[in-house]
C-alpha cells in the first residue's frame, strides 16, 4: 500500500479522509460542536452512508480502551481488541502516514519497516 498526499489533498477541505481502493471514509467532527453534519461518512462503491449517532469526543476512545485493557489484564474478562500483529499494522500505517506528510511524497508502508 503506498499513502500518496496527492490522494488526500481533493478531500482535506472535507476534514480528515482515509482514501481505498474502493471509496474513502471521512471524519467531519471529533470534539468541536456546531455542525450538523453526519460525524462520520463512508463511501464504498458509490454509496456514501452518514454515521450521526457516535460518541465522536475523542476522549471518550482513550478512556474506554484504557477500561477495556485494565479490566482485560485485572480480570482476563473480554478479548483484547487486537493482536500484537494487528497493532503493529496500524501503527506501521499511520508511521508511513506521518512520514509521507514530512516528504509530502508517496511513502509505501513496507518501506518503513
Amino acid at each position: 500500500m503506498t499513502i500518496d498526499p496527492a490522494d488526500v489533498a481533493d478531500l482535506r477541505d472535507l476534514g480528515a479522509a482515509t482514501l481505498g481502493r474502493r471509496g474513502w471514509a471521512k471524519v467531519n467532527q471529533c470534539t468541536a460542536r456546531g455542525l450538523h453534519v453526519p460525524s462520520l461518512e463512508v463511501y464504498v462503491d458509490g454509496v456514501v452512508q452518514g454515521h450521526h449517532d457516535l460518541d465522536d469526543d475523542w476522549a471518550s476512545s482513550f478512556r474506554d480502551q484504557t477500561r477495556h485493557l485494565l479490566r482485560v489484564l485485572r480480570t482476563g474478562e473480554g478479548d483484547l481488541l487486537w493482536s500484537g500483529d494487528q497493532a503493529r499494522e496500524v501503527l506501521a500505517f499511520n508511521l508511513a502516514a506521518l512520514e509521507s506528510s514530512r516528504r509530502n511524497a508517496p511513502v509505501r508502508v513496507d518501506e518503513l519497516a
